[in-house]
């Protein structure tokens, strides 16, 4: 496939972001640990001891990148308090400025309306880490940007970052969206100057009923027990209890569970009369008729394991729970499942998915891909609600070199499924089609299953010069309930070679997962590309048609850009094509028409208004066949095909 021959959704122009940086991963600190020794038959008490002193360096080094000399960054905030006084008012910072580093993005498709997209990726820019969020009412062909953000609510304080961004649709078109938020509340010293006082974080959520251009924060927007706080210190900051790496989901079944939202995010308590730090997986519910996370949870983590995280539930066409996550114990590490009937009160004896080697960051035996720091698991779970023959099913991907040792191939992307409800599960393989004589590294999946039951996986390819490392996008389908997939295709026209990105993200790389959502018609994955191979990374969206010989990619829209394709009729044309395109601001872009070969067939510059536009092509002269017609303005790309006939 051609460079021209893709669906983009070149999102933002990546720059060098401030040193201000603050990660949202600190379970792992746990995990890198763990990950790093042979735990069979290893000191246990010792082990904890060496977690404990680990969880406070992974803290400093992974996550709390505050500036050098952060007072100097303070800003002017009139009116600053100190913490006990801020704790209790309410209140919103600015938004940073755009065209800066967005990556690591989340994907939400309105059940009751699938062209309304919503789309949440982390922020780095100058003023740290934020959520912006985008929606779409046409299917992706354009893109709103909604003034929501996912600020700090206390006045007085300056943001020290924030990330993991997660949505989720109920079965009525309500939308959910959670994020970890981090800041430093300020005070007056004796001499009347600003300074650093203490240092919180905490995980809010919020609500759209307009399909993401409006957010409402409600009242008690905390996730129970998640707001931590603790003296600022440069020379170190600890925390007694994080939460970390949440997800969610909506149950859109019938069942009597019907709208209830679901969290489940690792917790970490530090107890002061011990040196034993206590993990787990728990799980927050948002009953369908309240507006607050109840205050108990339950733990699908049960097992008497010494860490936990990446957990990711679901909910099947019955209302029931299902949730799956990365568990750390004497017997190794591995991935498990676990299924509640009752809401999320309880939960089954977690079932082994599989065991998993070589993707925890900076532990000794991590494979490693040229150009990125932090490289993980990215677990992705998704479950057949059709009413096919494989209804039921549940799927599961991740990203590892082996399962209890280094294989030698490379990273690659594993899959497995269970066929009855989480009770055994299947060998896991490996799901791309490339040599499997060389050692290419494949990683990132995102996987998703149409409402027809069609499965769909995507990934980051190095099969194309993996030498070189350069690197590709690329996908298959499974139409038989994951038993097979048809051969793999590429979605992406150029290649990402990393070797500059985490000099250009300040180490934060492409993030730490990607998302898909699909029609019964398309898959859509989005992913973060690096094709400038200057360190930039912009988002792209692939409109795939969903078919056992898809030919490539249907449209492009660019989410954060100033063009847009709103429609070109007739389509299948003969003569003439009316091209509609939707402008933000007046300017000159470029009309290209090429087939699917890459051939350039037509190729004209218009000037086009900051409003609804109409330009009238010539076709008459190209022969029978599919087309891409490309809309190119200085700062966006997109694209749509055509058929002549």
């Amino acid at each position: 496939m051609t460079p021209i021959i893709e669906a983009i959704f070149l999102i933002n122009e990546r720059v060098v972001m401030d040193k201000l940086f603050i990660r949202t991963s600190f379970v792992l600190a746990i995990v890198l640990f763990l990950n790093s020794v042979n735990l069979q038959g290893y000191d246990k008490a010792r082990l904890i001891k060496k977690i404990n002193k680990n969880l406070m360096h992974f803290w400093e080094q992974e996550k709390l990148r505050l500036p050098e000399n952060f007072e100097s960054h303070i800003p002017d905030i009139i009116d600053s308090k100190n913490s006990k006084d801020i704790i209790s008012d309410k209140g919103e910072n600015p938004m940073s400025e755009k065209d800066h580093p967005e990556s690591e993005i989340t994907v939400a498709m309105n059940p009751t309306d699938n062209t309304n997209i919503i789309v949440s990726p982390i922020y780095n820019g100058a003023g740290g880490m934020f959520c912006p969020v985008y929606y779409s009412r046409d299917g992706g062909n354009s893109w709103d940007r909604s003034s929501f953000t996912n600020n700090s609510n206390f006045p007085g304080t300056y943001n020290a970052g924030g990330g993991d961004p997660v949505l989720a649709f109920d079965a009525d078109g309500t939308a959910y969206m959670s994020w970890i938020k981090l800041f430093v509340t300020l005070r007056i010293d004796d001499m009347g100057q600003q300074e650093p006082d203490s240092v919180f974080v905490i995980l809010n959520w919020a609500k759209s009923t307009d399909g993401g251009e409006n957010w409402i924060r409600p009242e008690n927007d905390e996730l129970p027990n998640s707001k931590c706080g603790t003296l600022y210190d440069p020379e170190g900051i600890s925390f007694d209890r994080f939460t970390d790496k949440q997800w969610m989901v909506c149950d859109q079944s019938d069942s009597e569970y019907r709208n209830n939202l679901y969290l489940s995010a690792t917790t970490i308590t530090m107890d002061s009369s011990s040196e034993d730090p206590y993990v787990a997986i728990e799980l927050f519910t948002k009953e369908a008729s309240n507006d607050f996370f109840n205050e108990n949870s339950s733990e699908p983590s049960s097992q008497n394991d010494l860490s936990f995280q990446f957990s990711m539930p679901e909910v099947d066409k019955f209302g029931n729970l299902h949730v799956t996550f990365l568990s750390i114990g004497d017997k190794g590490v591995a991935f498990y499942h676990t299924v509640s009937t009752d809401g999320g009160h309880s939960f089954s004896t977690p079932v082994k998915i599989s065991d998993i080697h070589g993707t925890n960051p900076n532990a000794g035996e991590t494979e490693s891909v040229e150009g990125l720091e932090r490289l993980y698991p990215c677990p992705q779970f998704a479950i057949d609600k059709s009413s096919g023959d494989n209804s039921g099913n549940l799927y599961f991907s991740w990203t590892a070199n082996g399962f209890t040792s280094d294989l030698g191939k490379g990273l690659n992307v594993y899959f497995s499924r269970s066929t009855d409800n989480g009770e055994t599960w299947s060998e896991a393989e490996v799901i791309h089609d490339d040599d499997k004589s060389m050692k290419i590294h494949n990683f990132y999946p995102s996987l998703a299953v149409t409402p027809d039951g069609v499965v769909a996986i995507a990934w980051y390819d190095q099969r194309a010069n993996p030498e070189t490392g350069e690197t590709e996008y690329w996908m298959t389908y499974s139409f038989d309930g994951g038993n097979s997939f048809i051969d793999n295709f590429r979605i992406s026209g150029g290649s990402s070679i990393w070797n500059k990105t985490d000099d250009m993200n300040n180490g934060f790389g492409i993030g730490e997962y990607n998302q898909m959502v699909c029609t019964d018609e398309y898959a859509m994955p989005f992913w973060a590309d690096g094709r400038t191979n200057d360190g930039n990374l912009n988002i792209y969206m692939a409109k795939i048609p969903v078919s056992t010989t898809p030919l490539g990619v249907e449209s492009v829209t660019s989410i954060n850009g100033d063009i847009f394709i709103e429609n070109i009729s007739p389509n299948p044309a003969k003569d003439n094509i009316n091209i509609q395109i939707k402008c933000r601001d007046h300017g000159i872009a470029n009309i290209e028409i090429y087939d699917y070969s890459g051939k350039q067939y037509i190729s004209t510059q218009c000037m086009f208004n900051n409003d609804h536009n109409m330009i009238d092509i010539d076709v008459s002269d190209l022969p029978g066949g599919s087309y891409i017609v490309v809309v190119k303005s200085k700062e966006s790309i997109c694209s749509e095909m055509i058929s002549v006939e």
